[in-house]
């Protein structure tokens, strides 16, 4: 059936009765799957539309040049016909490229301390970004406080203005690999000592030289006898992935800068300043409220 219906249009075309020429290459490109619907459909509605514009009988050489720039115009509404259906058939191959990872996103907070049926907190930190650092004091605080009620999972997100947040974010990711619970200590030394790894502590180092300072700090941070697993993992094009992935997904959840958070999935109003600990109860209290009123009314059911 295929084949007729190919052959039908290259008659069609021999007969002029359209009159838009399908090129050799385009026929070639058809030769498979869904490409081949993909370079079938667009030409064929461009030839078939095509006749309502342009008369295929039409000399060229004796058009006036009004008649010539009906023809350009007519000409450019086929353009935006084809650009129009190209966007219509073309998405579903592309939603399909974009890399899936194997496990989710993010380094979790205590985990062993942590209910299933938690409030959830996503929040997602640039490790050299001051207002991450003044955020995470208090989060930790109502953590704490909540006692299993509430989890957290923490997203690099290395802002890219900050010169020196990829490296960082990528250390976290390598100890995350090597040793899961010194992930958060690396975290809280970064914070710490953060202004080692401003833009302008930096700005005459080569980037060589910013990773081996970032490695020597990370082995002095969580233990020297990870100096040279830190040290290989600047190389292992996993860590790097799994940084851009944490990047990526940032994007994906509409994340422009940091701190950002996501409670039970949804985003919270960015904050004018810190997010205190008051802020961060006035939020929490109604929804632990209504979760031990829930299990109070499945205790007595």
């Amino acid at each position: 059936m295929m084949k007729a219906f190919l052959t039908l249009l290259v008659q069609m075309r021999r007969q002029r009765v359209i009159a838009w020429r399908i090129p050799e290459r385009t026929w070639k490109v058809a030769s498979g799957g869904y490409n081949l619907w993909l370079s079938i459909i667009i030409p064929l509605s461009c030839s078939l539309l095509h006749p309502l514009f342009i008369p295929a009988s039409v000399d060229l050489q004796r058009q006036s040049g009004r008649e010539m720039g009906r023809r350009g115009y007519r000409a450019l509404l086929s353009l935006l016909l084809s650009v129009v259906l190209f966007f219509v058939f073309v998405p579903d191959p592309i939603v399909r490229a974009v890399l899936i990872p194997a496990k989710f996103d993010g380094f979790v907070y205590d985990i062993t301390g942590t209910s299933p049926d938690s409030i959830v907190i996503e929040a997602f930190f640039d490790p050299v970004c001051p207002d991450s650092r003044d955020d995470w004091q208090p989060l930790k605080r109502v953590l704490a406080y909540y006692a299993g009620r509430v989890s957290l999972i923490v997203h690099p997100f290395p802002l890219p203005y900050h010169d020196n947040a990829f490296a960082a974010s990528r250390a976290l990711h390598i100890v995350n690999k090597l040793n899961s619970s010194s992930t958060y200590q690396l975290l809280e030394m970064f914070f710490k000592h953060q202004a080692m790894f401003y833009n302008q502590k930096t700005i005459n180092m080569s980037r060589a030289s910013i990773v081996d300072s970032i490695v020597k700090f990370v082995s002095n941070s969580v233990g020297e006898s990870l100096f040279s697993a830190v040290k290989s993992g600047f190389s292992d094009r996993k860590t790097d992935m799994a940084t851009r992935i944490s990047f990526k997904y940032g994007c994906s959840r509409g994340v422009l800068g940091t701190p950002f958070y996501f409670v039970n999935g949804f985003p919270l109003p960015v904050p004018d300043s810190v997010m205190d600990y008051s802020k961060w109860r006035s939020i929490l209290d109604p929804l632990v409220s209504e979760r031990i009123k829930r299990e109070n009314l499945h205790f007595f059911l």
